[in-house]
């Protein structure tokens, strides 16, 4: 019996509808500029309550290479040295005053750029309130609070000892610092807080 070679009617494709939706590449880059920027404008807190101080070398907490890079790019703004001290994972910059390093207000922050989706993505959202910067320098007497804003270390297998500073800076416990600490506390977790003056890990209450 012969056998029928036409070929088979496909079934038309059906649309998914939605209209148009960034890709997850798309949504990650925009994630990863908000995040710097965040990270940028946390540094020059920083750095500005340095240059207030008296000291003359302020270390920052162990971060990745592409983080230095940016903490090196703005040391130079305020006319800083920066070195890289350490070994990775817990390689850190050294920020250095300098006879030419600036005051703390002579240098503007970066005005921060407009966030852009190109238009075929674009998508109409509720307005929402602007985002509160939690990072502010304490008043006096009151203890440091960062909000939800959570911090990365690793902490290894035997965990890694925090320290929270006077200036608000959090970085790792050193015997050297110790005038300049007002909490520390031995961390196992991957990640912590600074909640009312004190160093908080997900098992607490506080977090």
């Amino acid at each position: 019996m012969a056998t029928s070679t036409a070929p088979k009617k496909r079934r038309p494709r059906r649309s998914t509808g939605g209209g148009r939706r960034s890709s997850p590449e798309r949504t990650t880059e925009r994630d990863s500029a908000k995040q710097d920027r965040e990270f940028k404008r946390e540094i020059r807190t920083r750095i500005q309550h340095f240059l207030r101080s008296d000291d003359e070398e302020y270390s920052l907490e162990p971060m990745n290479s592409y983080r230095r890079h940016l903490v090196h790019d703005i040391a130079k703004e305020y006319q800083l040295d920066s070195e890289s001290r350490g070994d990775e994972p817990e390689r850190y910059i050294c920020l250095i005053k300098t006879p030419d390093t600036l005051d703390a207000d002579a240098v503007e922050e970066e005005p921060e750029e407009p966030e852009t989706v190109p238009e075929e993505e674009a998508a109409p959202e509720p307005e929402a309130e602007p985002e509160a910067d939690t990072r502010r320098a304490a008043p006096s007497g009151k203890a440091w609070d960062y909000g939800e804003q959570t911090f990365s270390c690793n902490p290894g297998d035997d965990g890694i000892r925090i320290a929270l500073k006077k200036d608000g800076s959090v970085e790792m416990w050193r015997e050297a610092e110790k005038k300049y600490i007002i909490a520390d506390r031995m961390v196992k977790s991957r990640h912590f807080r600074v909640r009312q003056g004190k160093i908080v890990v997900p098992d607490d209450p506080e977090w």
